[in-house]
């Protein structure tokens, strides 16, 4: 914050990014869940939506008048985010289905390229993808809630300066 009680513009912009991306996003996840009933797609969609739109309302408060109350609000909105999006990569593996994607494996594109590919590789992929899912999961579980703490960090340093 400045010394006239105002957010610096590293702050504001990363929380502009933010609040959109996730109004953007959220409400693009959950167009494509109700063409696709997908209850997980409806879920982290709603979750992106709201906490999008908490982030845009309360960083109204927090950038002009650098209100440090609305700085943890908005530190707890990116917790609380990370948490969404944590179960969200958990319900996806927990729901993982291995019907589903030997049949998503069976069609093509996929099903011609495993089929030019050497034997032993394509065995070892059907064998090992869904390691492969865990992990990118798991990568992706990470890289949310590192962005998200690290955002959360962000207000409240912000808020205390």
């Amino acid at each position: 914050m400045a010394a006239s009680g105002k957010v610096s513009g590293a702050v504001s912009l990363f929380s502009l990014i933010s609040a959109w991306s996730l109004i953007v996003f959220g409400g693009l996840s959950l167009l494509i869940a109700a063409f696709s009933w997908s209850w997980a797609g409806a879920f982290i969609g709603l979750a992106l939506l709201i906490h999008g739109i908490l982030e845009n309302r309360f960083r109204g408060s927090f950038l002009p008048q650098g209100e440090r109350s609305f700085g943890k609000r908005l530190a707890w909105n990116q917790v609380g985010l990370a948490a969404s999006g944590l179960l969200y990569f958990s319900w996806q593996l927990a729901s993982f289905d291995r019907t589903a994607l030997d049949a998503m494996l069976a069609r093509d594109p996929l099903h011609t390229l495993l089929e030019q590919s050497p034997p032993e590789v394509s065995d070892m992929f059907y064998r090992d993808f869904p390691k492969l899912l865990a992990g990118a999961y798991g990568i992706a579980g990470m890289l949310v809630l590192l962005g998200c703490l690290g955002m959360a960090f962000m207000y409240l340093k912000a808020s205390r300066k």
